[in-house]
């Protein structure tokens, strides 16, 4: 979801937990890509392609 998106949920809704729940996201975003420019998910499996160290009963 994108800040955007979060954004026309608070306008659209009426509920406050959900409009609290998204206003905390949007903050939680904003200061990931302050920190790291643009807030992304890395690829996990090919990150941990190899293991660290090998196996040591192989």
């Amino acid at each position: 979801m994108t800040i955007e998106e979060a954004r026309a949920i608070i306008e659209k809704t009426s509920s406050p937990h959900l409009k609290r729940d998204m206003e905390k996201f949007i903050k939680r975003q904003q200061r990931k890509e302050g920190a790291y420019g643009k807030a992304k998910k890395g690829n996990r499996p090919e990150a941990v392609r190899e293991p660290l160290r090998p196996a040591m009963h192989a």
